[in-house]
């Protein structure tokens, strides 16, 4: 009986590799034709069928809506490829985007991507993209435009690939309603794990015909001026000088790094960010410029950056700081904005002589912590010239020009704000909007022709205290506290 026994074993385990061979030959190739000459007619339908070690061959053909479901989910490790020789292009709809791939281990090559707003969102860790081109095939669809967003995943190959118009997007996962983490407007944690970063291979790819450069650990980096991309983590003593990374998603990334100097470096038209800071200690940006870009300069938890003599024009977000400690922004302008200098929960800024004309709003700090706006110029903005939510502001010298409100602040919490030596002219509803505030100062303060009112006082306005105001004959529009002595 023991010998019937251990015969049965050794048959078993003679048996394992041959079971073991065909589970791996159990992964199969399926080929698509859109003629009809293949397994599936869409790619849709593969990705339906395939499981994970499956490869899908993609024939000649232009892969395009209402055939496929756009935008389609990868969660199996597939190899998605064009077969040898073959024109094959995955044409993605205006605003929406192509692959979403979850999966791990999975690779795509040889294909060609028409994108209209994002054409890979990446989820999955050791994807694979060889020898692909992307374009942004429509100018119109250039705001928030990317090829590729690798989104809190870690080594990753982009490999002799060619992009115009668009480029590759490192950040964190997407924000979940428990993120506590930075954020970029709301889409993805700015990455706090350095190795979103840093495991990547980025190699012989081109960004409009010049070189995408990514950089790790390196010092003292002069980075190329013929760049049509550059992504630099962990370096320090990076400088930059004359570049121009026009025309892609984010034309100058710099993360993890430290004594940064970029100087006359221009950033127009970029679909996500034209220059971008995040996890930056110690930098200077003079005399860069960014044009008709989604956010022009942004800086995500970043730590003594000096910015001066930066412009920012026709952009979404001029100069964009969130989670910035110790920053310096001096004798810089942001015309034509939604939003020309926006500030979110960082500590000690300083606005020194800045110009915003014509946006949405001026200058806009929300939770902000003692942040200083000293001798600036608010001119012509269609909401306010400052728009303070919950900050603590001490706002001295600034003229305040055509704007609709100069200042709205509201909301302050335990939050004061005040406001020294201030003009407030010619704006087309009042000069200064408060409401809810639990205190400050406002004295010394000019205000000349505001077509509506002086100034706007509603909710509680806790412990302010207002003095020796010039208010012309303008009214003020809360007769209480005039009669209880609040306003004088």
């Amino acid at each position: 009986m023991k010998g019937y026994q251990f015969l049965l074993l050794l048959i078993l385990l003679c048996l394992l590799p041959v079971w073991g061979h065909a589970e791996a030959d159990a992964s199969r190739e399926w080929v698509v034709s859109p003629s009809g000459a293949g397994d599936f007619v869409t790619l849709t339908e593969a990705l339906a069928h395939a499981q994970n070690g499956d490869r899908i061959c993609l024939t000649a053909g232009v892969y395009a809506q209402p055939k496929e479901a756009y935008p389609l989910t990868i969660d199996k490790s597939v190899a998605i490829y064009a077969r040898e020789g073959d024109e094959v292009i995955l044409d993605c709809p205006g605003f929406e985007t192509m692959l979403n791939i979850h999966a791990e281990d999975v690779s795509i090559q040889g294909i060609r991507v028409h994108l209209r707003k994002w054409a890979i969102v990446a989820r999955g860790d050791r994807l694979s993209i060889r020898n692909c081109e992307f374009t942004l095939i429509d100018t119109a669809f250039r705001r928030s435009s990317c090829a590729v967003w690798l989104s809190g995943v870690k080594q990753v190959q982009i490999v002799d690939c060619c992009f115009e118009g668009c480029s590759v997007s490192i950040v964190g996962p997407p924000v979940t309603q428990g993120s506590t983490a930075p954020a970029l407007t709301a889409m993805f944690e700015v990455g706090e794990d350095i190795e979103y970063f840093t495991t990547h291979e980025i190699q012989n790819c081109t960004v409009n015909g010049r070189p995408l450069y990514y950089f790790v650990g390196e010092d003292d980096l002069t980075l190329p001026t013929d760049a049509g991309e550059v992504i630099a983590v962990q370096c320090n003593g990076v400088t930059a000088e004359n570049m121009d990374v026009s025309d892609s998603s984010m034309g100058l990334v710099l993360a993890y790094c430290q004594n940064v100097r970029l100087i006359n470096c221009r950033a127009d038209r970029c679909g996500i960010f034209g220059i971008y800071l995040a996890y930056v200690e110690d930098g200077l940006l003079e005399d860069c410029e960014t044009v008709d870009t989604n956010h022009g300069m942004d800086f995500r938890a970043v730590k003594r950056i000096q910015v001066l003599r930066c412009r920012a024009t026709h952009c979404d977000q001029g100069i964009f700081f969130s989670y910035g400690d110790d920053c310096l922004i001096v004798d810089c302008e942001a015309e034509n904005c939604g939003r020309g200098f926006f500030f979110a929960c960082g500590n000690r800024c300083q606005v020194v002589r800045c110009i915003a004309r014509y946006n949405e709003n001026g200058f806009s700090p929300q939770k902000e912590n003692h942040i200083l706006f000293l001798d600036n110029i608010s001119q012509g903005n269609t909401v306010a010239g400052f728009r303070l939510e919950r900050t603590s502001a001490i706002c001295i010298g600034n003229q305040f020009l055509e704007d609709w409100v100069g200042v709205i602040a509201y909301n302050y919490g335990d939050n004061a704000i005040s406001l020294y030596d201030n003009v407030f002219s010619d704006c087309g509803s009042c000069g200064l909007y408060m409401r809810d505030i639990a205190g400050g100062h406002v004295s010394g303060n000019r205000f000349e022709d505001n077509a509506k009112c002086v100034m706007e006082l509603a909710g509680s306005l806790g412990d302010m205290l207002f003095d020796t105001n010039d208010y012309g004959d303008g009214a003020i529009l809360n007769q209480s506290d005039i009669e209880n002595g609040a306003v004088q």
